[in-house]
């Protein structure tokens, strides 16, 4: 049975309020000082962990809390669960590449392979906070940060283009597509230890998506 697109609309909406929520929660929790040294802490020690060899499914909570010097309370209470804290660290450093992002990079046409190079320029520089959690983590932790980013992103390039609105069915397949590949790249490059230059990556993901990407966006019909 096919979901009408309303259904779908209203799903798409209610989860991007729910990440608003989340975004906004968390940034209140790191207003208290307190807090934000238990959940740096937590996240510390989850670092050191999968630094040190250990594969994701191995941690347990009261493990991780004891690393981090707090009980399991105060864990359950800064992030719910282990996966959280995984997902946010991923986040945050999908988060700090596409903030450097400037609009006027997202401007069709685009001309060469300028922004894909940036980022993955970026992704090089991280590399000490990516090999750690691509290697000892499952792929399902990674897609779910990077295909909200890879929604972000492409939100801002409608925008910046004036483009109408996708169809809500292709949107969710662009945004599938683009967190998989981004998980997909980074492994292969994790497991070559990131010897390939990131201008060589650029022109193979400019090619591949570049002009394909930019023709399903402007030809939607909204």
């Amino acid at each position: 049975m096919v979901t009408p697109l309303n259904t779908l609309a209203d799903a798409a909406a209610t989860q991007a309020e729910a990440i608003a929520r989340q975004a906004k929660a968390k940034d209140n929790l790191n207003k208290d000082p307190r807090i934000a040294r238990s959940r740096a802490a937590v996240r510390g020690a989850v670092m050191s962990l999968l630094r040190a060899g250990r594969d994701f499914d191995t941690l347990t909570v009261s493990e991780v809390a004891r690393t981090a010097g707090i009980t399991r309370k105060t864990f359950y209470a800064r992030f719910g669960s282990l996966d959280g804290v995984v997902e946010e660290l991923i986040s945050d450093v999908l988060d700090s590449v596409t903030n450097q992002i400037d609009d006027s990079m997202l401007v069709f046409p685009l001309q060469d392979n300028s922004l894909a190079k940036l980022v993955l320029a970026t992704y090089q520089q991280q590399r000490h906070e990516l090999e750690p959690l691509l290697n000892h983590c499952a792929a399902s932790l990674f897609l779910k940060p990077a295909s909200q980013i890879f929604a972000n992103l492409l939100d801002r390039v409608v925008e910046v283009n004036r483009l109408p609105p996708m169809p809500t069915i292709e949107q969710e397949y662009i945004i599938a597509m683009g967190g998989s590949m981004t998980h997909a790249l980074m492994m292969v490059w994790v497991k070559r230890g990131f010897t390939d230059p990131p201008e060589q990556l650029a022109t193979l993901i400019y090619k591949l998506f570049g002009t394909g990407l930019q023709q399903v966006l402007s030809d939607s019909p909204g």
